[in-house]
């Protein structure tokens, strides 16, 4: 488990922008169960109780949805997925699998119903983690992952995803080629890809820490192209439009950026 979040909002009035992520998350839904909508107005309906797996475009709940969104999202180890369920881990890709779909036919109807009915905050997230615990110590290790994959996430993060193929497989004494197929595997997208999720949610964070660190929501975007390793500030600009559906100064203007933000906390 690599962190826990509880939203509890009321949709409506305003677009609700989800970013593009390189995470793969176990969501618990006790409100209303509500749907996405991805750039071209396709549905991405969510679930009680399962698994989103890593979502390489931005999503977003229309201003007339009214549902009251509570839930609960543990997001999970890059490689844990892939201990629970083998190399089927692309096939969650950008959308939300029930559980026991997932894991061929495990059952846990009643955990959102008791998630509900707990009486306060802290009984729900005892019930969350109880639950993790049990299910990981069941079924966590079903699948034994690569540690050429691990490496490969380890050194993409620690370079804020600003760094090529080519150069990551020099780093891991491997082939591109190699690299490319058993990260495909372990983690559902190639490592490219990968690393743009990762550099999108650097710069996010950046922009946050713009935003409410004093330098009055100012975004000097040549800057931060600069930094990550963007070819302009047009290219930024494209990237940033394509994940979170709104530019820099968008994220900042709109306040969006504090809302992103907790999704990479």
């Amino acid at each position: 488990m690599r962190g826990l979040y509880v939203f509890e909002i009321r949709a409506g009035g305003v677009p609700l922008v989800v970013p593009a992520w390189s995470r793969t998350t176990l969501v618990f839904q006790y409100g209303d169960l509500y749907t996405f909508y991805d750039r071209v107005g396709q549905p991405v309906p969510t679930v009680r109780l399962g698994f989103t797996g890593i979502m390489t475009g931005a999503l977003h709940i229309p201003p007339e949805c009214r549902a009251s969104i509570r839930m609960i999202g543990v997001d999970l180890l890059p490689l844990a997925l892939y201990g629970l369920m083998g190399a089927g881990v692309h096939e969650l890709q950008n959308r939300a699998s029930d559980l026991q779909d997932v894991l061929g036919g495990f059952r846990a109807p009643e955990i959102p119903e008791r998630i509900a009915e707990a009486a306060d905050e802290r009984e729900r997230l005892t019930i969350v983690q109880d639950f993790v615990r049990g299910l990981f110590s069941r079924y966590g290790d079903r699948h034994s992952s690569h540690p050429l994959v691990r490496e490969a996430v380890q050194r993409i993060h620690t370079a804020s995803g600003n760094l090529s193929l080519r150069e990551l497989s020099l780093e891991l004494g491997c082939t591109e080629r190699h690299l490319r197929r058993e990260f495909q595997r372990g983690i559902g997208v190639a490592p490219k890809q990968y690393a743009g999720l990762v550099r999108v949610e650097q710069v996010i964070g950046t922009l946050y820490s713009e935003k409410n660190g004093g330098s009055n929501g100012s975004v000097k975007t040549g800057a931060l192209a600069e930094r990550f390793g963007y070819h302009d500030q047009s290219h930024l600009i494209r990237d940033m439009k394509k994940n979170v559906m709104l530019t820099p100064g968008e994220l900042i203007a709109t306040g969006q950026v504090d809302w992103l933000r907790y999704f990479f906390l």
